[in-house]
């Protein structure tokens, strides 16, 4: 029969979860350029800000740190 490969996933510390909506809750910052600049699918983003607003955001069992802030370059909207 067939195996099945497992699939490796991006784990992220509770710390970058928490940046990364606090940046996404900026009022002059895009989401979607958080996203981009993170590598991080949008979906993803939006998951954890409404686990922030429910108090549900936490770090994951046997997570690995994941840090890319280092290509993080917010834009910001002039209104």
């Amino acid at each position: 029969m067939g195996q099945t490969k497992k699939r490796n996933y991006d784990r992220y510390t509770l710390e970058f979860k928490q940046q990364a909506v606090k940046l996404a809750n900026h009022p002059k910052v895009i989401a979607k350029d958080i996203t981009e600049s993170l590598g991080i699918h949008p979906v993803m983003l939006y998951r954890w800000r409404m686990e922030y607003k429910n108090g549900e955001l936490r770090k994951l069992k046997g997570s690995e740190p994941f840090n890319n802030w280092q290509h993080f370059a917010p834009t910001i909207v002039k209104q």
